[in-house]
């Protein structure tokens, strides 16, 4: 066989560094290649003669060892005498043993011949130990096995891993045969072995990938007996997803040729493992990219476990297609620990980085960043959710017309300690850092990232329908109309959530909501809020609902119905027959900036035709607009400004220790908290 000398090293900072290179010259006969791998590095603790790495490369065929030839290296400026001991062994037994001493002047190699005096030849070799000065500084042993699909699998990339740490690599030769060298106190848990194309079966380009358990005792092998026919770029493919010596009906996938793959079989159980550079698929089908996995006609019904891999420079360019993502539509399927990272993905309608849309699946513990552009529907990480979505998050830029959201463009479902970082843009409607229209429970979830849209935007969700919890939002929003800090236009409960982000929009802005039609409880916002018309720092308008035990605590700036806590409290024809409530609510009247042409908390009141009454309640004040009890809001559209002072607290007073007193309507014994700054609720400490 052709001799080998591989060096590699484990550098470790040292007074003096030694390199040592050591190649083995072998005569005609006696030892068997089978049980003597290639020996590549080893990496070893500090030793009394300051060599700590060393680097050979043994190899051997069917001989006996003739010599050993050392090679070392002195970096240092100084001479060093050492001696090199070299052993073989079988186990608990030594085989052979030589020894030589050299005297090394500095910034020089030395190169040395060791005789051997004895001849190396046992069935059971598959030890090497070098010993400097007499103390043991690496040992070696070896994994080896094959790789076949009939025929044989050579240039098989194959690697040892220490808990997802590679610690040593090699390749099959052209008997699918491989080996591999490490240190004896290496302790490998797995061994990968990828084919990437290098041979064929059936005519076509072979991909595959396995994982399975190390073992330095008897052979890995890895037969791939089971394969299909893909079609990837235009061009078939063969690929196997699992191995005879494997039990488990997992599909194993290692490169984005198998993944792609996926799409020929979408029933079954999938999942990653190792990572994914899916660069390539930037020239793949004419520009367009990586096709989907499932369409209308044949979702993903199976699942998919990425075990926290990354797919990487995944490239989608389908700007007239709907159903656009990694997977373009699953139905009843599990997505889970999956990570695509710097995605490019474009499309028309139904777009996200990882599914475009989600059809009654959960998606769990997933991610996504990158750029992702559409027009209707377009999410960070889902385009359209009908489905659970938990523990997940997308840092992606998401760019569209309507229902734009961070994390998700539409989502009917529970979305649940999730959250998004990505800036939302977005030229029309229903526009969130979270979500841009949702209609399912939102729970302890969040976003961050700044937003620029139209009309109805929130800085968590764009149209809200259902119940937000434990939620909050602290990116600037940057809109028209029905705009607000944490939700543009409200329909559904909000409860312990809060705003800090900025607001500056035209009509019907909030620091938390700009248009409210439910309850909101137990929230604040602390952003400052700009707008021209129906202003307020807590809500721009409420025309249903109550809204209670909250306060705001940013400046607020407008023109017309301008108030620190709501712009309008009122009727509209659509809740003529609804009471509109403000409970127990405060407001920091230092902060608010409002001048003496609004009100410090509610900028008008409108009266209209209808059963509803507008209630105004503060400790044990009631006020209404039927005029049966004390307080005329017909007058000046504004609360009295007696009352004024209930509401109002200065900076100090909310920013207090003392807060829990100074706001005593507030609950700080099950809700609320006194903080360095204004209170925070609960669950935030």
């Amino acid at each position: 066989m052709d001799s080998q000398s591989v060096l590699r090293t484990a550098s470790v900072t040292t007074v003096l560094a030694l390199f040592l290179f050591v190649s083995v010259a072998v005569a005609g006969f006696g030892l068997n290649f089978s049980e003597v791998s290639s020996v590549r590095y080893g990496e070893v603790e500090q030793k009394d003669t300051d060599l700590t790495t060393v680097g050979y490369d043994l190899s051997l065929d069917d001989s006996e060892l003739d010599s050993v030839d050392i090679q070392i290296k002195n970096p240092t400026q100084d001479t060093v005498e050492t001696t090199v001991t070299v052993s073989f062994l079988d186990g608990s037994n030594e085989v052979f043993e030589t020894d030589t001493t050299s005297e090394i002047s500095s910034d020089t190699t030395s190169e040395e011949t060791l005789d051997i005096t004895q001849p190396v030849s046992t069935s059971d070799y598959n030890t090497v130990n070098i010993l400097l000065d007499g103390e043991e500084v690496i040992d070696a042993t070896t994994i080896t096995g094959t790789v076949e699909s009939n025929p044989a699998i050579a240039d098989a990339t194959v690697k040892a891993i220490d808990d997802d740490e590679v610690i040593e690599t090699t390749t099959t030769n052209s008997d699918g045969e491989y080996e591999l060298a490490l240190a004896s106190e290496a302790d490998p848990t797995d061994v990968l072995v990828v084919a990437d194309g290098e041979s064929t079966v059936n005519g076509n380009d072979f991909y595959a990938g396995s994982l399975r358990d190390a073992d330095t005792e008897s052979d890995v092998d890895f037969t791939f007996d089971e394969t299909e026919t893909a079609t990837v770029d235009g061009e078939d493919i063969t690929v196997s997803y699992t191995v005879d010596e494997e039990s488990s009906t997992d599909r194993q996938v290692a490169n984005v040729e198998q993944l792609q793959g996926v799409n020929e079989t979408k029933d079954e159980s999938y999942k990653l493992i190792r990572d994914i550079d899916a660069g390539d698929t930037e020239s793949w089908n004419g520009g367009k990219g990586f096709e989907p996995i499932g369409d209308t006609d044949a979702e993903f019904t199976g699942s998919f476990d990425g075990q926290q891999y990354e797919i990487t420079d995944l490239k989608i360019d389908r700007p007239d297609e709907e159903r656009v993502g990694l997977f373009g539509r699953t139905d009843d399927a599990t997505i889970e620990y999956v990570s695509v990272t710097d995605v490019d993905v474009s499309g028309d309608e139904y777009v996200g980085g990882l599914i475009g849309w989600n059809d009654d699946g959960d998606v769990r513990q997933s991610h996504s960043s990158g750029e992702i552009d559409g027009e209707r529907r377009i999410g960070g990480l889902i385009g359209f959710n009908r489905g659970d979505i938990t523990d997940s998050n997308s840092s992606a830029d998401s760019t569209g017309e309507n229902s734009v959201g961070g994390l998700a463009g539409t989502s009917t479902q529970l979305v649940q300690d999730s959250y998004a970082t990505g800036e939302v843009t977005a030229t029309q409607d229903e526009i969130g850092g979270l979500i841009g229209r949702n209609s399912g429970d939102v729970t302890r979830s969040n976003a961050s990232g700044d937003l620029f849209g139209a009309d109805i935007t929130g800085g968590l969700v764009g149209e809200n329908t259902n119940k937000i919890t434990e939620s909050y939002a602290t990116g600037s929003v940057d809109a028209d109309d029905r705009v607000g800090g944490l939700v543009g236009n409200n329909g559904g409960e909000i409860l312990e959530s809060y705003a800090t982000g900025s607001v500056d929009a035209d009509d019907r802005v909030g620091g938390l909501v700009g248009r409210n039609a439910e309850d909101v409880t137990d929230a604040y916002a602390t952003g400052n809020v700009d707008g021209s018309a129906l202003v307020g720092g807590l809500v721009g308008v409420t025309f249903g609902g109550e809204v209670s035990e909250s306060y705001s605590a940013g400046e607020v700036d407008g023109n017309d119905e301008v108030g620190g806590l709501i712009g309008r409290i009122g009727r509209d024809n659509f809740f003529a027959d609804t009471d509109h409530n403000l409970n127990d609510a405060y407001v920091d009247r230092n902060a608010n900036g409002i001048s003496d042409d609004h009100n410090e908390v509610i900028g008008e009141f409108v009266e209209g035709d209808g059963d509803g009454d507008i209630i105004i309640e503060h400790g044990d004040t009631t006020i209404t607009d039927n005029g049966e009890t004390e307080g005329d809001l017909s007058d000046k559209f504004r609360i009295p400004n007696d009352l004024e002072d209930e509401f109002g607290r200065t900076t100090a007073q909310i920013q207090d220790s003392d807060a829990d007193e100074n706001l005593a309507e507030l609950d700080f014994e099950d809700t609320w908290t006194t903080a360095d700054k204004y209170p925070i609720l609960q669950w935030q400490d």
